[in-house]
């Protein structure tokens, strides 16, 4: 490399003459004729040359030096002081003010950068964006949902409901038995009417729709869980619900009710706290299982559930109604025979269908 070292005089007007050169090229280079991406190369060279005048002239610490006051902030932005951002242009000199217009494309020195450590660095991976906005969108006020722990899958035994969506932010304003609160859409699932039934009344205290309304009638009672709401108070229920909320575990969410309830009995409180997580288990479960045939292999194959094993009946892979077998065709004198969906006439082989464990099923 050419050696452009300079006495400091002589060094401070070229850097200053090239200075203005860059900036004069940077403010009117339309006038010159020229387009913005002739006049990048020009201004980049332009400003590598001084940065070699600088370190030749005046040494490499004078250089480093000017660079560590690219990192400006404000009287309120004290902490713009942790971050090295070498990616951000600043103008740093009063005679250079076509720094504070210039964005250079540093997109190369993001794939091509090398490590300073020595090791190798990591390969640039693909991620997930969560859009909030969108999910927010698909809830409106006076929905019913449960709380999810993102972490573990398990759902909240008690419901709350939707005041208000705000799509712009993302967030949703809930109502749950115990308070009041604002969360992001990713944390909530819709509660599916029929499954609130099984959850204590104090914890379902949304209104009674016509879905859920209709569940509860069509409930069993030798279905119901027999949750023990005669020997515990509503606050009992809401303050586990609370507890659960922030992410107690179960032997902590016990013993904090055993420290607060009075006269409680020790193993009736142990078992409802137990039967409370496990239904959160269970929810959580039954959220992620299929509840319906859905395809599974090639040749148009579906994998039925127990319950449909059970029923003898499989239900629609796109609407989950109850299918039923009907004639498709006559074939040499024999009935070909398929199930269909009444509601969306979706067929499918008997032949198609295997049970949980990949077997035929033959009904």
């Amino acid at each position: 490399m050419t050696t452009l070292k300079f006495a400091h005089d002589k060094a401070e007007s070229l850097l200053s003459s090239i200075d203005k050169a860059a900036s004069f090229l940077q403010e009117n280079f339309p006038k010159l004729g020229m387009t913005f991406e002739e006049a990048k190369p020009l201004v980049n060279a332009l400003d590598t040359l001084a940065d070699q005048i600088e370190v030749q002239s005046f040494g490499a610490t004078s250089f480093e030096a000017r660079k560590a006051e690219v990192l400006q902030k404000d009287s309120d932005e004290s902490y713009m002081g942790t971050f090295a951002n070498p990616m951000q242009p600043h103008q740093v000199e009063s005679d250079e003010p076509y720094m504070g217009a210039y964005r250079d494309d540093q997109s190369s020195a993001v794939r091509d950068g090398k490590s300073s450590t020595g090791r190798p660095l990591a390969p640039l991976e693909g991620f997930a964006m969560i859009d909030y906005q969108q999910l927010a969108a698909g809830f409106e006020a006076g929905d019913v949902v449960h709380k999810i722990d993102i972490q573990s899958g398990d759902v909240s035994p008690y419901a709350g409901m939707v005041h208000a969506s705000h799509p712009g932010l993302g967030v949703l304003d809930i109502q749950w038995p115990f308070g009041y609160e604002r969360l992001h859409a990713d944390e909530v699932v819709k509660a599916n009417p029929k499954l609130l039934r099984f959850l204590p009344p104090s914890l379902v205290q949304v209104p009674a729709t016509y879905d859920i309304q209709k569940a509860n009638r069509q409930a069993s009672e030798a279905l119901a869980l027999p949750w023990q709401t005669m020997a515990f108070t509503p606050e009992v229920y809401r303050r586990m619900a609370s507890l659960w909320h922030q992410k107690y575990s179960e032997v902590r969410t016990y013993d904090t009710l055993y420290r607060e309830v009075a006269a409680v009995d020790d193993e009736a409180l142990r078992q409802e706290v137990g039967r409370f997580y496990l239904v959160a288990s269970n929810l959580g479960a039954m959220r992620l299982t299929k509840q319906a045939a859905y395809w599974v292999a090639q040749n148009r194959q579906h994998r039925v559930s127990q319950e449909e094993i059970n029923s003898k009946r499989p239900l629609c892979p796109r609407c989950a109604t109850r299918m039923r077998k009907t004639t498709y065709k006559m074939d040499k004198g024999a009935r070909v025979r398929l199930w269909a969906c009444p509601k969306d006439l979706f067929l499918i082989k008997q032949d198609q269908l295997l049970g949980p464990d990949g077997q035929a099923v033959d009904w």
